[in-house]
């Protein structure tokens, strides 16, 4: 009598096909649905596994079935507790044969949801739902990473490094060999997609090829006896070859905090310390190429604090060699008052211990309070206060000298008035308005910026310093080259 089992394998393949194969993705209900789900107690958790129906009829149709339909389907999973629970739900033998997975990057346990894909040892295609720049965002504004509470639209490719830090890092490293890894945008329920990783950020260029990898990079011994001699190079090549390690995109933004995910009680595993990632671990090589490549690294960067005590601290961390070498700063500023005194007017002054600087911004975004929409009134009040001069520490740029690119800027009134420019009205809008604000201000500091840069000449303008007052006038105070 002829039986199910007669019939030849591939015929048999292609009934489990009809049965099991969906062609859209398969969501954590779907998934339930195709495994007749039933509730289940809190102990059935540690026990009790579900699978395919056809799956039950016996041993022999659960090792033909069981690759179909965990093997050619898609799943789609939306969020952390839904991968958890497909991974309790599911036998270990059948996670294992899942090869096309979706996911969004969870928000709750991503570590431990994560490992849990790793143990997808066939797993082919892999797309996980991002929005990178929320996540370099986050982790930026940390307060142990010194960033103030305000958005980055555009995070440099050093700031980017701060995703490496972000919850479950350490976990998708765990995964590896998989041929097809994307990182994708995001979808709102119902709604539109948004965020998806940066174009040539960290996500694409670092972690992404990592998971593809088939093992973790295995360093090979280092051969004292074949070694390449890098010191027969001329110099001029040998600072071309620093410059391609040591000089940055972007903005530099000095930290201490290791760009990793482990938990602090991790940062010994197996006996071996978690080495930095920093670039800076080339000058530790030998002597000689720490002579030759630490001003590469600090000439050739442009480094951006986020308050005037992060510059302080920085700074002084430098011997007067490495100082002498900087040649480029942006600095946000901020100011507190501690016991009478005004910690602006500390550290300002340390810019005088770097001889060769050659651009300084100071940024007072936030300062006038121009980045956000008040009334009339507070707009009548706020241009009489708005003299960088009478900010404490400002007045010590004066005694800098040499700096061709010195300017105190306020970068929300830059872009505002950008935009006025094309507006009928431009310059002359009603008083008492934001707008009119902008445009004063704007003015004010261009002004103040031409007297900066006198002052490096030498051309010091002290009715400038001295009348707090002087941007109320009529007539600005001349400049003396005038």
């Amino acid at each position: 009598m002829a039986t199910f089992w007669s019939l030849p394998k591939t015929v048999r393949e292609k009934i489990y096909r009809m049965h099991l194969l969906d062609n859209q993705a398969i969501s954590l209900a779907k998934h339930k649905d195709n495994v007749r789900f039933t509730h289940y107690t809190v102990a059935d958790q540690l026990v009790r596994k579900w699978m395919p129906p056809i799956c039950y009829l016996s041993r022999r149709a659960e090792k033909e079935a069981a690759p179909i339909y965990y093997g050619e389907n898609h799943f789609d999973l939306i969020s952390s507790s839904h991968a958890g629970e497909l991974m309790r739900m599911t036998y270990t033998r059948h996670v294992r044969l899942i090869r096309k997975v979706t996911m969004t990057w969870p928000d709750f346990r991503a570590r431990e949801v994560f490992l849990g894909i790793a143990k997808m040892r066939r797993l082919q295609d892999f797309c996980i739902r991002v929005d990178e720049k929320a996540m370099v965002q986050s982790m930026l504004l940390q307060g142990r990473n010194h960033q103030r509470d305000r958005k980055i639209d555009n995070p440099s490719p050093q700031q980017q490094l701060a995703v490496l830090r972000y919850p479950g890092v350490s976990g998708l490293l765990a995964i590896s060999g998989v041929p097809g890894v994307q990182f994708i945008k995001r979808v709102k329920p119902g709604g539109p997609q948004y965020g998806g990783p940066i174009t040539g950020g960290v996500l694409d260029t670092q972690i992404r090829p990592k998971l593809m990898s088939k093992s973790p990079a295995q360093i090979a011994p280092v051969d004292r006896n074949n070694s390449f001699p890098f010191f027969s190079f001329p110099p001029e090549i040998r600072n071309r070859i620093y410059g391609f390690v040591l000089e940055l995109d972007g903005t530099v933004h000095p930290s201490t905090a290791p760009p990793s995910s482990e938990f602090r009680k991790n940062s010994v595993l197996k006996g071996k310390l978690i080495e930095s990632m920093s670039v800076l671990r080339l000058l530790e090589v030998s002597r000689q190429i720490h002579d030759e490549a630490h001003g590469i690294f600090y000439s050739g960067n442009a480094f951006e604090f986020q308050y005037p005590t992060h510059l302080h601290a920085f700074v002084l961390s430098l011997g007067p060699q490495r100082q002498n070498c900087i040649r480029d700063i942006t600095l946000h500023y901020y100011n507190s008052k501690l016991h009478g005194i005004e910690l602006a007017d500390l550290t300002f002054p340390v810019l005088q211990q770097i001889k060769n600087i050659r651009r300084l911004h100071i940024l007072l975004d936030e300062t006038f309070g121009m980045h956000r929409k008040k009334t009339s009134q507070f707009y009548s009040q706020i241009y009489s206060r708005a003299n960088p001069g009478a900010l404490p520490g400002i007045k010590s740029l004066f005694a800098l000298r040499g700096i061709s690119d010195i300017r105190v800027r306020d970068t929300n009134v830059e872009k505002t008035v950008e935009k006025l420019k094309a507006d009928k009205q431009w310059p002359n809008f009603p008083a008492r308005t934001h707008d009119n604000s902008c445009v004063q201000i704007s003015r004010m500091l261009e002004h103040f910026n031409a007297a900066l840069a006198g002052a490096q000449l030498g051309k010091v303008n002290r009715r400038l310093l001295e009348d707090d007052k002087w941007h109320m006038k009529d007539e600005f105070p001349k400049l003396l080259e005038e």
